[in-house]
């Protein structure tokens, strides 16, 4: 079932939607009408504007590009390359932001991106390959259960 949710903070039904995330679930996020048509459709469609839709889409990307690339430096056990890198993906987060864009987004999607920048945060500070490769698998489940539970479309 898909629930559309535009502006609202706090519903119960939103915090059914984190738990669903923090659960897991069975379909990926996606962007665009042909998308979502196609695939299984998580639990929590969000209506977004323009702005927002696209400064989500290029955030995941870059989150994306820095996973894969972090992954590369851990396979030679490169933890300096991974605090840079993942150092530069947070400066670069705060970037280009849209002014109303936490008003368009439910608390469930908003404290899901809090918990991934978090643990973004704590694999900065890790020391050693093998815990950033952990981390790395955690933080790929908590991207994996929001994809599971959001979809984004653009208004």
């Amino acid at each position: 079932m898909v629930t559309i949710v535009k502006n609202r903070r706090g519903s119960p039904l939103l915090l059914a939607g984190l738990l669903v995330a923090l659960s897991g679930g069975a379909a990926p996020l996606v962007l665009g009408d042909k998308a979502w048509a196609a695939s299984p459709q998580p639990s929590m469609l969000i209506e977004v504007s323009a702005d927002t839709h696209d400064y989500i889409k290029y955030r995941m990307r870059a989150m994306l590009e820095t996973y894969t690339k972090v992954s590369a430096a851990t396979e030679h056990n490169d933890t300096e390359q991974v605090r840079t890198l993942i150092r530069s993906f947070l400066q670069a987060n705060k970037n280009g932001r849209p002014a109303n864009m936490d008003s368009e987004l439910p608390e469930a999607f908003r404290a899901m991106n809090r918990g991934v920048m978090q643990q973004w945060r704590e694999m900065a500070t890790t020391q050693d390959a093998t815990s950033v490769r952990q981390q790395s698998l955690q933080l790929l489940n908590t991207c994996n259960a929001c994809h599971n539970t959001f979809a984004l479309k653009k208004l």
